[in-house]
């Protein structure tokens, strides 16, 4: 007696096509045509999506093109892997990977990657002039005011560059002097008026945290006591440091950088910058007069509409 005759195993793609015929119709049109009216909408409403609207609007037209695959003569199958992940789908549910995964229906709406523009800011500093020594009796340094620029606010900054300008009255034949230098999101712990800070102690012991801990900073050692002759009276002696070269360079000389540090800079609400002078060489006395700190470097949009 002749065996009955076994149904044939139905391919992925009859067993898709027979999924979407025992669904509902009605419910793929109705959502597919208010999605259609909403694509159109954006099409005409929103001229300049932004990032987020983009990464949503795409869902859309891939969601839509899925539901609409009645339209469709024909049949699809999707077979392979997406991001290391095996992925099978036919019909309605392939359109859609297809659109969302793979196929970019509006290139020119695609998230946007930061653009960095340069920039160059000064801070000029207005403070009373100080005096830098060191005798038996203590230590006599000062600081700038505190700088403050709201030119950055929802922005991400990143130093690349900054120099450190010193207008001074040199009563020595010597100079040989530290000029550190702060900058970043918040106060550093120093006066916010700056002048004169008299027996202040050892500054390596005594930094504030704040300052310790800014985001960018470089700490010169300006002159050096090998100097035999550094005239004195008026002078303006600079000193600058490249991050992205890592050199430094300055009048008369830099003697070394003690520390360099240049982390990206979140800013909300305002950039500081900052300038603490002192000197551990007896042989030293100077008043400063004049304080300018110039930065360099790029900067980003991370607040939309900045």
């Amino acid at each position: 007696m002749a065996e009955p005759i076994r149904p044939v195993d139905k391919s992925l793609l009859d067993r898709a096509v027979d999924a979407y015929q025992s669904g509902s119709k009605p419910a793929s049109w109705l959502f597919g045509f208010g999605l259609l009216a909403f694509l159109m909408y954006v099409f005409f409403a929103v001229s300049n999506p932004t990032p987020s609207q983009c990464g949503l609007l795409r869902f859309f037209i891939a969601l839509t093109a899925g539901l609409f695959f009645l339209f469709f003569v024909g049949g699809l199958v999707l077979q392979g892997q997406l991001r290391g992940l095996g992925v099978g789908a036919g019909g309605g549910v392939a359109l859609f990977f297809l659109v969302q995964f793979v196929i970019n229906p509006i290139p020119g709406c695609a998230i946007a990657l930061p653009v960095s523009h340069p920039f160059k800011h000064d801070f000029i500093f207005g403070q009373s002039a100080f005096n830098v020594s060191r005798d038996n009796e203590g230590w006599y340094q000062g600081a700038s005011p505190l700088g403050k620029t709201e030119e950055f606010n929802g922005r991400q900054v990143k130093i690349d560059k900054l120099t450190v300008t010193l207008d001074i009255g040199n009563k020595e034949h010597q100079l040989d002097c530290d000029a550190w230098v702060y900058v970043g999101s918040a106060p550093f712990g120093f006066s916010g008026n700056g002048g004169s800070v008299v027996n202040g102690g050892y500054p390596i012991q005594n930094e504030p945290s704040a300052a310790r801990n800014a985001p960018v900073i470089a700490k010169f050692v300006i002159g050096s006591s090998e100097i035999s002759e550094f005239p004195p009276g008026h002078q303006t002696v600079w000193a600058t440091y490249d991050y992205l070269k890592q050199q430094p360079a300055g009048y008369p000389q830099i003697d070394r950088v003690k520390q360099s540090v240049s982390q990206p800079i979140t800013v909300d609400n305002g950039l500081y910058g900052q300038v603490f002078v002192w000197t551990g060489n007896p042989a030293n006395n100077l008043d400063v007069m004049g304080l300018k700190l110039q930065i360099e470097g790029t900067w980003v949009v991370t607040k939309t509409g900045t």
